[in-house]
């Protein structure tokens, strides 16, 4: 009887921690449901990012590798234009050579070395005095450069390879020596690069037309002018041996 006593009595309080208990319980698999789905949410953030970390560097590389091709391209345009200009330009000073030629032989006959030379010794006295005192009000020409040619108008059709080394020639008649010192000086002197340095492109004035023109015939008589001293080397060689 005690017993059902002390039983009827406890029942409730065993109840109630018995539902405390459960709740208890809940809580537990609740939080660790939720520390289970923070875990899971991390991870695919994790995941996500990595993958967009990847998705950036083949980005990157892709671009980079686009880049490289688009600049591998424009070179390789470049290098053709170039090259098309290049030859172009042989071309056109090929063409202007033949005809050049061909019509000095008709309109322009050569004068007596002497007075070329005298003539030659004339415009380089005048080109270095308007290098000294350079005037805005006069536009230099073509005919104004000392062309080592026996030709008294140069143009740009009559001063030809062939002009240049007639010029020599005909001075080597009159003396070997005194063709010689010609030679070097005028090497010297149209040499492409001492020829701009010497400031004749900078200093006097110039239509814009005529400064290209005089450019590509410096660089033609300056080869020819290094034709003629190799030749002459080679001549002398043979004479010593």
């Amino acid at each position: 009887m005690i017993l059902d006593f002390v039983s009827g009595a406890l029942g409730p309080q065993r109840n109630h921690f018995g539902e405390q208990a459960r709740r208890e319980e809940e809580k537990e698999r609740q939080r660790r449901q939720e520390e289970r789905a923070r875990r899971e949410r991390k991870e695919k953030e994790e995941r996500q990012h990595r993958q967009w970390e990847e998705q950036e560097y083949r980005r990157r590389q892709w671009e980079e590798h686009e880049r490289q091709r688009r600049q591998w391209e424009e070179q390789d345009r470049q290098r053709r234009q170039k090259e098309e200009q290049d030859r172009e330009h042989r071309q056109r000073e090929q063409r202007s050579s033949e005809s050049g030629h061909r019509r000095s032989k008709r309109t322009d006959p050569p004068v007596p070395i002497d007075i070329a030379r005298a003539e030659y010794a004339q415009r380089l006295s005048a080109l270095r005095a308007s290098l000294e005192n350079p005037n805005p009000n006069r536009l230099h020409t073509f005919a104004d450069i000392p062309w080592p040619t026996r030709i008294l108008k140069p143009t740009v059709d009559n001063v030809t390879p062939d002009r240049v080394q007639e010029f020599f020639v005909a001075l080597k008649k009159v003396s070997s020596q005194t063709m010689m010192e010609e030679l070097k000086d005028a090497r010297i002197l149209f040499h492409p690069s001492r020829f701009m340095a010497w400031g004749v492109y900078t200093k006097l004035y110039w239509d814009v037309e005529e400064v290209e023109v005089v450019k590509l015939k410096v660089e033609e008589v300056s080869k020819k002018l290094n034709d003629l001293m190799d030749g002459q080397r080679r001549q002398a060689v043979r004479l010593v041996l």
